[in-house]
């Protein structure tokens, strides 16, 4: 025997799009050779700054912790002053891969 079974199908009206990779800058805040020490920096700059873009970054032999994903040099350096405010005392911009918003 078989059965024919009909179901609605919903489909959305704008296809799920993903943040693509391109190169940029990340402001470095943070580095240690203790990854604990680097995921609670990490934790503390997410509070602090009020920022969900804060990635800890493995290069040996250090853990460091970076902010952000900056299209150019100096919008890191620009918020490099605000990160200032805030108590971190000498942060830099990083040439790196960062995530940006499919437009």
């Amino acid at each position: 025997e078989a059965f024919i079974i009909r179901t609605p199908i919903e489909l959305t009206a704008e296809p799920v799009r993903r943040p693509a990779t391109v190169g940029g800058y990340r402001l470095q805040i943070f580095s240690a050779s203790n990854q604990e020490a680097a995921v609670q920096a990490q934790h503390r700059a997410q509070e602090v700054l009020e920022r969900k873009d804060v990635y800890v970054v493995f290069e040996p032999p250090y853990f460091k912790v970076r902010i952000g994903n900056f299209r150019t040099r100096e919008a890191a350096e620009a918020f490099a002053e605000t990160a200032q405010q805030h108590g971190y005392d000498t942060p830099f911009p990083v040439q790196t891969q960062v995530l940006v918003s499919p437009e």
